[in-house]
């Protein structure tokens, strides 16, 4: 066994063998008693130091015999843990005898499993041809059950490890919170939420990994996401709200049930309270009103020192204002933009703002397009690339990042922007996705780069009060969803398919015709009224000529067959109409919000489209999807007889009618053909704010139709600053380091010797003159001459 040369070992052996040489060199017998108290203590030391050593040699052991287990390799972590417990100088071996206990107990249950699998294969070969069957082959490893619906069923988000050994579940009790030996294998917790209630409304645009089966998450993750959820909420009964919400669900596994149940003691007090959201703090609604007003004054006074071209003291402040209100993001974005324009460049303080809009609002598009385009200024392509795909899997269709990336790939094939190959495939298959999949226009090689004014949430909407009345208002997409006709003119949806919940009521809704082929020819439509019972809404466009559909007030029997129209996923699937039938699966019994439940399958994108039945009559206006994660897939409504209601109120339809029970059947096909006529597709559009951008038109030098559309036209081999670092090989900040020559002498006399030699001296570069910096040799004053 070799022993480690420490310098405490070295001290040891030297001791040792010097005790009976300095003994007989004719030391005093008193003074040899004290190199025998020094052995001693030597002695101890060195079997501390064994100790200590056997001690890390048995620690060593049992982590590898762990990785041994965690594999279901038990054969290899008993022999590793055998070597643990046979350790002479060990003082730590219980911890071996435990992990002994554990790896025998591991192997049992894995013997046990893997006798009951091949019964189970037995019988199903004896039974079935194996070739046919779903049983697996004697050249495949049997996996577990879940992993092995993973493999079937084409799910590559968590590959199947090839040292799994054949194993099958064993059952457990129903609320057990530990996790069997397969869940452990499979990399998966012994417990996940049951079911999501989601909203049918589709953003603008879908994540590409959004049909993937969702992973199971343990009770942490699970506990965690709720807390992340709450936490952004505005106030405290609505964070409540979701904890109450889960804690709902039936057969919740009582380790999770446990965890949310502390964190919602927690959300109850401050429910009780009353408190509101001030960042991350949760406090009176008094004290966050005050913050809100004095942000309001702070940002009113920068705006009117912008109108005096005053913009240093005007940044200051709009710092103070982001400081006072940690729930706006209207100063930051607004420092963001202005430090983006020429005049004010600095796109690493742009960044920082945008990074802080994204803190405070989360997914805010037009946050992550600028920052992509800071990130781009600053040479971060790999950071920018990221931005965009996160802005374009929520909102595909929104042409400046579309435009952003297509420039990125122009300006590379003209060697201004220098990508690595496989960076540049990478912006070229996000653009192809963006223009071909997310149906957004090409990039136009005369336009520079596309910054986008926000959409602010609702309670921040009164502070753009610097908009120029001569400007238009910018619109912008946000969502989608579909419609029906029930009456000349008037489009019957869902209330939040047109009223967002951070963004409030849309300021204009675009509908599309999709029966007459023109899919882009939109026309525009108001929205005339909101239901507040009712997750219900009214549209009135004049240009519409469409036949109504009829709605039938008597609710239908339970198992009645039904069929539901509208656009799911429009991004991925297109705009043309979408039909999915099933049954009518549950009646109103005046819980869960009172609606109809049917067994079709629906979409983000769904909301507010027609439920009908077999004689081409409405029955309910989609509403939500109910996805459950043991395979229930529900979708629900409002009843046709709570419609009815909502829409006599309004003047225009007072007397509208229900449907007559002596209709025929009709055949499926023709329900669609009679109700695909009537149903729309719907766009919601927000108004975004204008920061008063065009105070600074003159003094960013930029023509005034272009800052209404944020176009900075900054040259791009400078990003706009007009200068470039001073080329020189050796000029670091305007100074270069030459060697010099020089002479010394040293000895006197006929010893009297010259030197030469050289030394560094630091002095100004002769190419920049000392300023570390040289002109643009692409533009002249920081604008890219290529545009026009």
């Amino acid at each position: 066994m070799q022993l480690p040369k420490t310098s405490l070992f070295r001290r040891v052996i030297f001791a040792a063998f010097s005790i009976p040489i300095f003994a007989g060199c004719g030391q005093e017998p008193a003074k040899q008693a004290q190199p025998e108290r020094g052995g001693v203590e030597a002695k101890n030391q060195a079997e501390a130091e064994e100790v200590a050593v056997a001690n890390a040699r048995v620690e060593n052991t049992l982590r590898l015999a762990r990785v041994h287990l965690k594999y279901g390799e038990y054969d290899d972590a008993e022999k590793a843990t055998q070597t643990a417990i046979q350790e002479v100088n060990a003082t730590n071996k219980s911890s071996a005898i435990q992990m002994l206990d554990e790896i025998k107990s591991a192997k049992k249950k894995q013997q046990t499993a893997t006798a009951s699998s091949n019964e189970t294969k037995g019988k199903n070969a004896a039974a079935a041809d194996p070739a046919n069957s779903g049983a697996p082959r004697n050249d495949q490893p049997t996996l577990p059950s879940t992993a092995r619906d993973a493999k079937q069923h084409g799910d590559r988000t968590r590959p199947v490890s090839r040292n799994v050994p054949p194993q099958k579940a064993p059952t457990t009790p129903k609320n057990s919170s530990k996790p069997t030996a397969t869940e452990k294998v499979a990399d998966q917790p012994a417990a996940r939420p049951k079911s999501i209630l989601v909203p049918a409304v589709e953003p603008d645009g879908d994540d590409v990994n959004k049909d993937q089966p969702a992973k199971p998450k343990s009770a942490r993750q699970i506990a965690r996401d709720l807390e992340e959820a709450a936490k952004f909420q505005k106030t405290a009964a609505d964070a409540l709200k979701i904890y109450d919400s889960f804690l709902a669900q039936k057969d919740l596994d009582v380790k999770i049930e446990r965890s949310v149940r502390q964190k919602r003691k927690i959300w109850k007090e401050r429910a009780e309270k009353g408190l509101v959201r001030l960042g991350l703090s949760w406090v009176r609604p008094a004290a966050a009103q005050t913050a809100k007003t004095e942000a309001d004054a702070l940002l009113k006074q920068a705006f009117s020192l912008l109108d005096v071209n005053d913009s240093k003291q005007a940044f200051e402040i709009l710092e103070m204002a982001s400081r006072a209100d940690p729930n706006g993001i209207f100063a930051d974005f607004s420092l963001g933009i202005f430090h983006s324009f020429r005049g004010n460049n600095d796109p690493k303080v742009a960044e920082g703002h945008f990074r802080r809009v994204l803190q405070r609002f989360p997914d805010h598009v037009p946050a992550l397009n600028n920052l992509g385009l800071a990130l781009v200024k600053q040479r971060k392509y790999g950071a920018a690339l990221n931005s965009w795909k996160e802005a374009v899997q929520l909102s595909p269709r929104t042409p400046e990042i579309t435009h952003n990336l297509g420039r990125v790939i122009h300006q590379a094939s003209l060697k201004k922007i220098m990508l690595q190959r496989t960076m540049l495939t990478r912006f070229s298959n996000l653009y192809a996705l963006a223009v071909t999949v997310g149906e957004g226009t090409e990039a136009d090689s005369s336009i520079g780069w596309l910054y986008m004014p926000p959409i602010l949430p609702a309670d921040e909407q009164d502070r753009d009060t610097n908009a120029v009345p001569s400007a238009p208002p910018q619109l912008m997409a946000t969502s989608s969803g579909t419609g029906f006709v029930v009456q000349k003119g008037f489009i019957l949806t869902n209330r939040h398919v047109v009223q967002d919940d951070r963004y409030g009521l849309a300021a204009s809704m675009g509908v599309v015709d999709t029966n007459d082929g023109q899919q882009n020819n939109e026309m525009k439509a108001t929205v005339v009224a909101v239901s507040d019972q009712h997750d219900l809404a009214l549209l009135k466009c004049d240009g519409l000529n469409l036949p109504p559909l009829q709605l039938r007030e008597a609710i239908p029997p339970r198992g009645t067959e039904i069929l539901i129209l509208g656009f799911p996923r429009s991004s991925k699937l297109g705009r043309n109409i979408k039909t999915t039938k099933g049954i009518i699966a549950a009646l109103p019994d005046g819980s869960h919000k009172n609606v109809l439940l049917f067994d079709a399958n629906a979409a983000p994108g769904n909301s507010g489209g027609p439920v009908c039945d077999n004689q081409g009559y409405v029955v309910a206006v989609l509403t939500f999807g109910y996805k459950d994660t043991i395979g229930v897939n529900l979708t629900g409504g409002v009843s046709a007889k709570e419609v009815l209601p909502f829409l006599r109120l309004q003047k225009e339809l007072h007397a509208i009618q229900a449907a007559t029970d002596d209709s025929k059947d009709l055949s499926w096909a023709e329900v669609d053909a009679i109700a695909s006529r009537s149903t729309v597709y719907l766009t919601t559009y927000h108004k975004t704010a204008s920061l008063g951008i065009f105070a600074n038109a003159q003094k960013s030098g930029a023509n005034r139709d272009r800052i209404r559309m944020f176009e900075d036209d900054s040259c791009n081999r400078c990003a706009g600053y007009g200068h470039v670092n001073c080329p020189a090989r050796k000029c670091v900040k305007g100074m270069t380091t030459v060697e010099v020559p020089y002479t010394f002498v040293s000895g006197v006399g006929r010893s009297r010797t010259t030197f030469r030699a050289t030394k560094s001296v630091r002095q100004k570069c002769s190419g920049c003159n000392g300023r570390g910096r040289v002109d643009c040799p692409a533009c002249a004053d920081g604008r890219d001459p290529s545009l026009n």
